[in-house]
């Protein structure tokens, strides 16, 4: 359930997208992506077509898929037309449900994959680095679609891929966040800081990348790792706006040693202030509720996607 918590608000917009809240143009019909060109060198992985209803917001549109063939995937970039509001990609062993679907929330499956947000660009792992999909487990795409026209819009949203060779991996990665669900941001017109994260187990993690999730009325997000009696290392310190959701790669890698601690602050300042709208805020699925995430990719892969999450 916090999984679909994260996905119904991620206010994502895939990777080369950005234009979730954008005004369209007059007219009856708007369609601004089916059949959109894939960029040279990447593949489509998953895809569907939508329509969305004039005013229609929060509404959930999936599809999935039997993987055919055991995948390596290098490098990730979201298919968002306007009107995406967010995209979240998973993966299961088994799988009742396939092709095209209504769906909630709360329709995602096991482990994570990829999410994407407004703003967010491709993104592809160092040589050697790759995430995998087995052979005959089933992927899920979520989608969140958002109209706020007066107008009918049609698309297709996906999640496009770069694949390499099982040769070519040596290093398998998985996905896990880090951060707190308990946010309570009073309606002062004020900055208020929160702060979660987790321990680093027995073993060892090495990570390739940072994601920052939070939503609407978010400012900034901070990062440190402090190893067991070392001093605390800033990994990321960097003002954040909903509508720029990037992907920050490291530099090679790094390793958190085991024993470490990985903290994350999210700031917030509440504009709710005056009647009728003035309102505490916390953690939920909407875009005017709050998250505070931050995403990475890790080795080895292994371990609850969100097992970092609330300490």
């Amino acid at each position: 359930m916090k999984l679909a918590a994260l996905i119904a608000s991620m206010g994502l917009v895939g990777c080369g997208g950005g234009k979730g809240f954008e005004p369209v143009p007059d007219g009856d019909v708007v369609n601004p992506g089916v059949d959109a060109a894939v960029p040279a060198g990447w593949t489509k992985l998953i895809a569907r077509d939508w329509e969305i209803l004039a005013g229609a917001t929060d509404t959930y549109r999936c599809r999935r898929v039997k993987v055919p063939e055991d995948m390596w995937i290098s490098g990730f970039q979201a298919l968002s037309p306007l009107g995406t509001h967010h995209q979240v990609l998973t993966i299961t062993e088994s799988s009742t449900t396939l092709g095209d679907y209504d769906c909630a929330a709360h329709n995602l499956d096991s482990t994570m994959l990829y999410a994407a947000g407004v703003g967010t660009e491709a993104f592809e792992f160092p040589t050697g680095v790759a995430t995998k999909l087995t052979k005959d487990s089933y992927i899920n795409i979520n989608l969140h679609l958002y109209n706020s026209s007066d107008v009918t819009m049609t698309g297709e949203s996906g999640v496009l891929v770069k694949t390499v060779t099982a040769a070519e991996v040596t290093k398998q990665v998985d996905f896990m966040f880090a951060g707190t669900y308990q946010l309570s941001i009073p309606p002062d017109g004020q900055n208020h800081d929160f702060t979660g994260g987790c321990t680093v187990p027995a073993s060892n993690y090495e990570i390739f990348s940072l994601w920052p999730h939070m939503h609407q009325i978010a400012n900034h997000q901070k990062i440190t790792f402090t190893p067991s009696g070392g001093a605390m290392e800033v990994l990321l310190d960097e003002a954040y706006t909903f509508e720029d959701q990037a992907y920050y790669p490291m530099v090679g890698s790094k390793t958190l040693p085991a024993g470490g601690a990985i903290r994350v602050t999210c700031s917030y300042n509440n504009p709710y202030v005056a009647p009728p709208n003035g309102r505490t805020v916390g953690f939920g699925d909407s875009s005017t509720d709050e998250m505070c995430f931050a995403g990475f990719y890790k080795y080895p892969a292994g371990g609850n996607a969100f097992q970092c999450v609330g300490q």
